[in-house]
């Protein structure tokens, strides 16, 4: 086996050069669906406040329902803002 003057084989590519095992780090979930349910609870309240108070239930319970709702419309769509993250950071690498 020959080997030049640095004291590596010269038949070796290095451009060819394969990493063992890649860390791809992506977005946490829990953060993107935990805010989306505050934002949305916050925005169910504000609707609350704000809209004409109901015949039929107590204020409440509407606030209980809107807020809910909100929470649970601003999880999904943190979730929808999560994949797309995941996504875009998964074609970076």
């Amino acid at each position: 086996m020959s080997e030049d003057q640095s004291g590596t084989d010269p038949r070796v590519d290095r451009e060819r050069v394969v990493p063992v095992g890649s860390y791809h780090r992506g977005p946490k979930m829990v953060p993107f669906l935990v805010t989306g349910a505050l934002l949305g609870a916050l925005v169910g309240v504000i609707v609350d406040v704000t809209g004409p108070a109901s015949g039929v239930a107590t204020a409440s319970q509407e606030l209980i329902v809107l807020g809910g709702a909100g929470a649970l419309l601003g999880a999904s769509l943190g979730a929808v803002v999560y994949l797309i993250a995941e996504w875009i950071s998964l074609r970076r690498t």
